[in-house]
């Protein structure tokens, strides 16, 4: 906005006024709620919810509600962005057994991920070619997930020797923020995670050795002055906006340079373009020649792929009365609306925006489930304290201890007070 409002004014043209501010988002803050995974909500009478893990992103969630009326009690599940099955940094998304509705994202509706090779040494041989030639590798990461993803898996082959681990960068403040906070959260990822994070001192794995951090505008102008041997990592991850736009003007006209894709491109965005061939592209009002090494490394993405979504909808006990289609572009949505409907024999819609259905209270109600707690529970959770406190204790010092610590705490008096289904494994 600021670049553009220069422009205008140079230009005498009218300045643009932002649709919001960062005090508007500031101020937005006080009507959210934190909720626990787990825990139910009544949102009003009559009307319940339930957060459960998505597996996407942290603190992705998919959501259960229950509308209760003099027919019965009617439930819904909305999946919202459903995860990749096996990642280090999320767990898989929660398994739902039943539902009179079901509303489920299409982002990879029509294809499945590529399994070919590993993801990982398929990075490695793109850097290592990369400074070969004498260039930059260039990676346009969405700050939240996909960059620590990309950090963890940069990690182990630092570990593994396969390359050298100086001169990563990140350069996106918020990609910085949220990495502090998925280190403070460590707790939540699945056991390899946890064992790199343990031949690592118990350090967080995901501040690896040569990690370079830029968080002002002068430290990311000054990544532009760099020729080569440089791995650079900033948002957004469509190449659409932010700091990643100026480190592709600088790269993009370098045949010696490689540009790394490691996440779904929406039709429409430069990082689409980029990936379909375009020789030439607009950065910033200028023509920018495409010379550089384009690579799409789609093993990285976090969403669930055409058969993870079935596979999620197979745990149904009974096939949902109606599953509506959404969130992806039409041809994946209408993909997987004809997939789903010849697999599980039930209405699949792929409704238009504005279009309103009228959904009758099934004659078998769902009632809410409610909370459990067995001495397999207390057990389980009593025994996580009493090995981490030993570790706590041997470690002498360990701040991210302290954190697990005080969450399995929560999460035991949770229990106790009978606001969480949580079962500690």
């Amino acid at each position: 906005m600021e670049r553009k409002n220069r422009k205008n004014q140079r230009s005498g043209l009218p300045l643009l006024e932002p649709i919001y501010t960062a005090q508007d988002a500031q101020d937005c803050l006080q009507h959210f709620i934190g909720v626990h995974y787990e825990e139910f909500w009544e949102v009003r009478p009559g009307i319940t919810l339930r957060f459960r893990d998505a597996g996407h992103i942290l603190g992705s969630a998919i959501v259960e509600l229950w509308l209760e009326t003099k027919e019965g009690t009617t439930k819904f599940v909305f999946s919202g962005d459903l995860g990749a099955v096996d990642r280090p940094l999320a767990n898989d998304p929660t398994v739902i057994e039943h539902t009179h509705y079901l509303v489920v994202e299409s982002t990879y509706g029509d294809r499945l991920h590529k399994v070919a090779g590993n993801r990982r040494e398929a990075l490695a041989k793109v850097i290592k070619d990369t400074f070969r030639r004498g260039g930059n590798v260039i990676i346009p990461a969405f700050a939240i997930e996909r960059t620590q993803d990309l950090l963890y898996n940069l990690h182990l082959l630092i570990k593994e020797k396969k390359i050298d681990g100086q001169n990563i960068y990140i350069d996106s403040p918020l990609a910085i923020t949220a990495t502090e906070i998925f280190c403070r959260n460590q707790h939540l990822f699945d056991e390899d995670y946890k064992q790199l994070r343990r031949t690592s001192q118990g350090n967080c794995p995901l501040y690896l050795p040569g990690l370079q951090i830029s968080r002002t505008a002068e430290e990311s102008m000054a990544l532009n002055k760099i020729k080569e041997g440089a791995i650079i990592i900033s948002a957004s991850g469509m190449a659409d906006a932010g700091r990643i736009k100026h480190h592709l003007k600088h790269n993009l006209w370098r045949p010696e340079s490689t540009v790394v894709f490691i996440g779904y491109q929406a039709q429409g965005t430069l990082g689409r373009r980029l990936i379909d061939g375009e020789k030439t592209v607009r950065i910033h009002g200028e023509q920018i020649q495409v010379r550089a090494q384009i690579v799409n490394l789609e093993g990285f993405s976090a969403h669930a792929d055409q058969a993870q979504i079935l596979n999620w909808i197979s745990y149904f006990k009974e096939p949902p009365q109606k599953i509506f289609v959404t969130h992806g572009e039409p041809d994946s949505a209408q993909h997987l609306a004809r997939v789903l409907k010849e697999k599980f024999n039930t209405e699949v819609i792929v409704p238009k925006y504005l279009e309103q259905y009228d959904l009758v209270t099934p004659w078998k109600t769902a009632p809410v489930e409610q909370p459990t707690i067995t001495k397999d529970d207390l057990y389980a959770i009593a025994q996580r304290i009493y090995q981490e406190m030993n570790h706590l204790i041997a470690m002498e010092t360990d701040q991210q201890k302290t954190y697990e610590m005080y969450n399995l705490l929560a999460n035991l008096e949770n229990l106790l007070r009978g606001k969480q289904q949580t079962k500690v494994v």
